[in-house]
């Protein structure tokens, strides 16, 4: 399962995760025709029907009744699901987003990033706690959540993000040892609004990490490819800075 499969890193961690043979499905909203692309693509790559099926639900994540719908609908239509990767999330950066209040934007990025994420990942556990199977959920925080950022949007990604940070921790104390729960806190990572970012703003970023560069969403889902095998079965309840180091805190 991933959600937010129509965004940047959803994409590639459906590419990478198809490539190693894993069912899928794939989770969108904003972007739904993304997912018949991302499925076609799949498809012309002989990964599908040979190795692997995909399927697709769509579902607003700012509504309460279309959250239960996902849940619900994608064991419906999986059956299993042994992996969540939990990457849906509202883009504040976009000129609908920016046009309204403080307050406005905090409710909208709360709904999807923090009780969306909360509602799916708790269901996932629940039934595969139920069910006596083994599952891992990845859920996405942000490393400005510990270290800090000043501004309105790094005020709001601070609180939705602080919470999966919080919420992270105790889900993985409630469902071990069968359920892992892992965060990866990413830091700048090259996704829509950071390709169309100004010159100077990519290079003050870029000198933040250590490594000199903005991350890739392919540096996340290789990642996430690791943290959902069994290479990383004794990691589990932490939070996971992926940022290539950081040089300014």
């Amino acid at each position: 399962m991933i959600t937010g499969a129509t965004g940047g890193i959803g994409q590639a961690v459906a590419a990478i995760l198809a490539e190693s043979g894993v069912h899928l499905l794939l989770h969108g909203n904003a972007h739904r025709e993304t997912l018949d692309e991302l499925t076609q693509k799949f498809s012309l790559s002989g990964i599908v029907g040979d190795k692997i099926t995909v399927k697709q639900i769509t579902a607003d994540f700012s509504n309460e009744k279309e959250r239960h719908f996902f849940v619900q609908e994608s064991f419906n239509l999986m059956g299993n699901i042994d992996i969540a990767v939990l990457a849906a999330g509202v883009d504040l950066m976009t000129p609908k987003m920016k046009a309204k209040t403080f307050t406005q934007r905090l409710e909208s990025l709360m709904q999807v990033d923090a009780v969306g994420a909360a509602e799916t990942a708790r269901f996932f556990a629940e039934k595969n706690r139920l069910a006596r199977r083994n599952g891992v959920v990845i859920l996405f925080g942000w490393d400005g959540v510990l270290h800090g950022m000043e501004g309105d949007t790094a005020q709001l990604y601070a609180m939705a993000k602080g919470a999966i940070h919080g919420l992270v921790r105790s889900l993985a104390k409630s469902y071990a040892p069968n359920i892992r729960v892992i965060c990866v806190a990413p830091g700048w990572i090259s996704t829509r609004w950071g390709s169309q970012a100004a010159e100077k703003i990519k290079e003050n970023c870029a000198a933040e990490s250590l490594s000199g560069r903005w991350g890739t969403p392919e540096d996340v889902a290789k990642f996430v490819r690791f943290l959902v095998s069994d290479d990383a079965a004794y990691l589990n309840g932490e939070i996971l800075s992926l940022n290539g180091g950081k040089r300014i805190c």
